[in-house]
């Protein structure tokens, strides 16, 4: 083999290692934009709420951020310990934080200072609404019907 077969070899060797380090580069550089792409889109779906729940002897309010599409449901549990159970109905709310209802209280819900005909499982929160989960007496609820 002469030299301008080695130069010949040489120089295939190299382009190729260039092509592949391009190919490469390319390709990281794909992955790198999806992700970012992905993320920003992830992000646009996200809302914020404000929750309160109203342990009846303490309140606890913060934002909270979820998926456009989360029931207000989802957006309690995914804050807080919640206990439940679930029945025809949707989800019934046993204990926030380990402060349950009893016979004599339950846990209620409220959206922007008004009760939904939906039970917590089924409201799409939308973009800054007010979510409140109230532990309530049924005396003051007697009181509050009339």
């Amino acid at each position: 083999m002469d030299l301008t077969e080695h130069l010949d070899r040489f120089t295939e060797k190299i382009e190729i290692r260039y092509v592949a380090a391009g190919l490469l580069i390319v390709i990281g550089l794909a992955l790198i934009s999806g992700t970012q792409l992905s993320q920003a889109s992830a992000d646009g779906d996200q809302i914020q709420v404000s929750l309160t729940v109203d342990y009846r002897d303490s309140i606890d309010s913060q934002i909270v951020s979820v998926n456009n599409s989360s029931s207000a449901f989802q957006a309690l549990n995914q804050t807080y310990d919640v206990g439940y159970s679930e029945s025809s109905y949707g989800y019934f709310i046993t204990s926030i934080n380990g402060v349950s209802g009893n016979e004599s209280s339950y846990w209620i819900y409220d959206v922007n200072g008004e009760t939904p005909e939906v039970g917590s499982g089924q409201y799409s929160l939308e973009e800054d609404d007010e979510l409140r989960f109230s532990l309530m007496t049924q005396n003051e609820s007697m009181e509050a019907t009339g």
